[in-house]
């Protein structure tokens, strides 16, 4: 009996039996070696309109790549496509998606940032911009009080002194 593999190509039949795995000797195989489907990459579809390679396999709840296997680390998709592509990620940085497609592993959509960076450009995160944090300091060295600038720009007041004493935002 001939059993094909979802590539196509021959399965072939067990060698051996093997009672761990329930395999006769002579009985088709399934798959070839590497190709069963939870073992082999998901890999990703190409978006033709923003150029986005999205990733076809498990997600994260956040809507992220799942983690697989890159030279025996456990990372994300997207870090493994990057590093796949010939880049490297310098020491404290992070990946940055540039089409904010958190779906996507197209290695030019991905840029290494530190994580201040990474925070700032996150529309969801991101409550002031580089005016606000400028107008929060100027209102500081002005002498109004903290809880008044926290007020005005939705924040708390010890975000505020955190900003002023460049703690963050720096």
């Amino acid at each position: 009996m001939l059993c094909r593999c979802g590539c196509g190509e021959d399965a072939g039949t067990y060698s051996l039996s093997n009672t761990r795995d329930r395999v006769t000797r002579g009985e088709p195989k399934r798959f070839l070696a590497g190709h069963h489907q939870k073992t082999r990459d998901p890999g990703h579809v190409v978006d033709l309109q923003t150029g986005c390679w999205n990733w076809t396999g498990h997600m994260t709840p956040k809507g992220y790549t799942a983690v697989v296997f890159y030279m025996g680390r456990r990372v994300s998709a997207y870090v493994r496509s990057y590093l796949r592509s010939g880049a490297t990620i310098p020491d404290g940085c992070e990946l940055d998606h540039l089409c904010r497609n958190p779906k996507c592993v197209n290695p030019s959509h991905l840029e290494p940032v530190i994580h201040a960076v990474n925070m700032r450009r996150s529309p969801v995160v991101t409550k002031l911009t580089a005016e606000a944090v400028d107008r929060i300091r100027e209102y500081a060295a002005e002498g109004i009080h903290s809880d008044a600038i926290a007020e005005t720009f939705g924040i708390t007041r010890t975000h505020v002194d955190y900003i002023v004493k460049r703690k963050v935002w720096r």
